[in-house]
């Protein structure tokens, strides 16, 4: 029991490791190959995790509408959602590879339609609601961030204006540099710390990948 467990995941993680650093490293068309199939296997593992996702979705809002705890008829509309939409992708499958014919092809019209209906006047106005009201915790925010208490909060208070102000048009109208100005703390000093976190995310990500392979990160298989 403890084999599989324990040691055949660490080897089948390790064994993976070595493959994938072998068919970047090692130019052969076998390579080539093995990162084609892959390709379609992350594919693969994409859709079966999806349905798990939706599953545990779906498990998590049917148990608030059981128990009828507080905002359980926002997971009722979700229901009632994700049942419309589904629907509407599987009738409008026809339509979609092209195997409509005769009266079958209006309905699925119609159905199309009805998809486009749905993202078009309740999933984009409600997606651009939810970003309106994320701008005035992003003000907020801003504002306690920029308050010159320091130096580095003033240096940073004054590089925030002359960025927001170099994307107004009407910035060019008051002087030719603030846009230059802008594009240059853009292009220069935060390319700089933009690649340097970068490079931390990328060196971190080596480091978790290595405790992977070698057995010393072992969160993935359940457990401590």
């Amino acid at each position: 029991m403890r084999f599989f467990k324990f040691y055949l995941p660490i080897s089948l993680a390790f064994a993976m490791a070595i493959l994938g650093i072998t068919s970047v490293f090692v130019p052969h068309h076998y390579s080539d190959n093995f990162q084609k199939e892959t390709v379609v296997w992350f594919r693969v593992l994409g859709g079966v995790t999806m349905f798990i996702g939706a599953y545990s979705l779906l498990k998590v809002h049917f148990n608030r509408i059981r128990r009828q705890q507080k905002g359980w008829g926002y997971s009722a509309l979700l229901y009632a959602f994700f049942i419309t939409v589904i629907t509407c992708a599987i009738v409008n499958y026809d339509t979609a590879t092209g195997k409509s014919k005769g009266p079958l092809e209006a309905r699925n019209m119609a159905t199309k339609d009805g998809v486009n209906w749905i993202f078009n006047a309740i999933q984009r106005p409600a997606s651009a609601t939810q970003y309106s009201l994320l701008g005035f915790f992003i003000c907020s925010a801003a504002y306690r961030t920029f308050r010159a208490k320091t130096v580095e909060a003033a240096v940073l208070l004054v590089a925030a204006l002359i960025v927001m102000l170099g994307q107004v048009p009407l910035s060019a109208t008051i002087s030719g540099a603030i846009p230059w100005m802008s594009n240059w703390l853009l292009n220069w000093p935060n390319m700089a710390v933009k690649r340097a976190i970068l490079f931390g995310i990328c060196v971190g990500s080596v480091g978790t990948s290595l405790r992977v392979m070698f057995g010393i990160e072992r969160s993935y298989m359940g457990g401590d």
